[in-house]
């Protein structure tokens, strides 16, 4: 029996406005060593949710989407530990 991921299913372009703000302030909190905003599972949910809406509206991809961001991509100096 083959499961799928959970994904956050995003209505419309406000929602997925949204879910792109709480994703940057995500990273911004993980990335300044802060308490995280969203544990690493519910990141992963919201993040394939982006990543949904983007595949069907292409045309309204924020520049601030988590999904411009290569993995090892420096950010602010900050390589990956790995």
């Amino acid at each position: 029996m083959t499961s799928t991921a959970p994904i956050a299913v995003l209505a419309d372009s406000e929602a997925y406005t949204r879910a792109v703000a709480t994703a940057a302030a995500a990273r911004a909190a993980h990335r300044a060593g802060g308490a995280y905003a969203l544990d690493d599972a519910t990141y992963d949910v919201l993040l394939r949710g982006i990543e949904a809406y983007e595949a069907g509206h292409s045309a309204e991809v924020l520049p601030d989407s988590p999904t411009r961001r290569p993995a090892g991509q420096v950010h602010d100096g900050i390589r990956p530990c790995c």
